[in-house]
């Protein structure tokens, strides 16, 4: 498939099904792809038709390069969790902060945006995740989990494309990404 990549014809747009999508242009034709995220639900919203801006492009580009470290994804995979990332880091309400329920890793490293991560849960569950942002305004990473499900005690959890808001220490290397030219501190 051949994606125009020009800004101008990647657009967010508002679905007959209540979630927030995007539609761009595919061997000349538009095709329309759904988030995660239900208009209703989001902090900010795009206008209808907004075209993506050149930080949405930025952070597609980033998290884009991410996914693709895994290899056990596909292109049109890799597409929709790239767009989801791009709309959670920009209009998914922020999460309070959930470190109380994960692991600390003793071994410190430098995470960037993009990148891919584990974390592991007091209860013994693993997750991987997309890095948003490796640290906020309150100096937590603001990850997207990539699996279907993440519980972190009884009935209570994370679902795929969530925002995860942890303390850094508590965000570990890949098990899937092979850690070549890593900075460990």
């Amino acid at each position: 498939m051949n994606y125009d990549t020009s800004l101008q014809t990647w657009k967010w747009r508002y679905l007959n099904n209540g979630y927030l999508g995007v539609s761009l242009i595919v061997d000349g034709k538009e095709l329309g792809l759904s988030s995660n995220y239900m208009l209703d639900k989001l902090w900010t919203k795009p206008k209808d038709g907004e075209n993506f801006s050149v930080q949405d492009a930025r952070m597609y580009t980033a998290f884009e390069e991410g996914l693709r470290t895994i290899r056990m994804l596909n292109e049109d995979q890799i597409m929709q969790l790239a767009i989801n990332a791009v709309a959670c880091q920009r209009f998914v309400l922020i999460n309070p902060p959930a470190s109380q329920h994960f692991a600390t890793c003793y071994k410190r490293h430098l995470i960037k945006t993009g990148d891919i991560v584990t974390v592991y849960t007091k209860m013994g569950t693993v997750g991987d995740c997309l890095v948003l942002e490796a640290r906020d305004g309150e100096n937590l990473s603001r990850l997207m989990l990539l699996n279907k499900v993440l519980y972190v005690k009884e009935n209570k959890g994370f679902r795929l494309c969530d925002m995860i808001r942890i303390n850094s220490d508590f965000v570990h290397p890949s098990r899937f990404v092979k850690q070549r030219n890593r900075l460990y501190a």
